[in-house]
């Protein structure tokens, strides 16, 4: 009987548990990558218009660069947040499993934590 209370508790406290991620591992995460975007010189106050012109053409360029870098990253990030989200979730399904199995219902599992 001693065990039927043990998994219970296990129940009742991994639920709860499985809602927090997880920290990321250090030592297997990749290298994030930089970016390959070019800076424009700024060419000074006193620079002709052409320079001056040939400047803002470039600097709306980085401005492209950067943002299509951050959306691709986000994009690949998002990949990851999905996997991490269904990993929970199927934890939670199967721990709901269970509690019917055992004809337990999560909310007298958060009941018998208080007591």
């Amino acid at each position: 009987m001693n065990r039927l209370a043990l998994l219970f508790a296990a129940t009742a406290c991994g639920t709860a548990l499985a809602q927090a991620p997880a920290a990321p591992a250090a030592s297997t995460a990749p290298a994030a990558p930089k970016h390959k975007c070019e800076k424009p010189e700024y060419p000074g106050r006193l620079a002709p218009d052409r320079r001056i012109k040939q400047f803002n053409v470039d600097l709306n360029t980085f401005k492209d660069c950067l943002q299509k870098f951050a959306t691709d990253q986000k994009a690949i990030s998002q990949v990851h947040v999905d996997a991490a989200n269904a990993a929970i979730s199927e934890y939670n399904d199967y721990i709901m499993e269970l509690n019917k199995l055992f004809d337990r219902d999560p909310k007298d599992a958060k009941k018998d934590e208080k007591k």
